[in-house]
């Protein structure tokens, strides 16, 4: 239970890392060798991360929504 409970974390830190870096695409995240934890984890949350953050970005630029806000581990 605690591995997994460790992998959720990752997880979800890896999304919220995904979601603020913006202006990268996520291969050129994934063969950085400064971020070798991305490679850990499950795809899927991560690549889901991106779409959100996308369609956020889409929102915004449509006047639908504020402005995006970074994530954190407080938000």
């Amino acid at each position: 239970m605690p591995e997994q409970e460790q992998l959720l974390a990752q997880t979800f830190g890896c999304a919220r890392f995904v979601y603020s870096s913006a202006s990268k695409p996520l291969t050129v995240l994934k063969k950085n060798p400064g971020y070798p934890w991305l490679q850990v984890v499950f795809s899927l949350p991560v690549q889901q991360s991106r779409r959100h953050q996308q369609t956020a970005f889409k929102n915004f630029r449509e006047s639908r929504a504020k402005s995006t806000v970074f994530s954190t581990r407080d938000t």
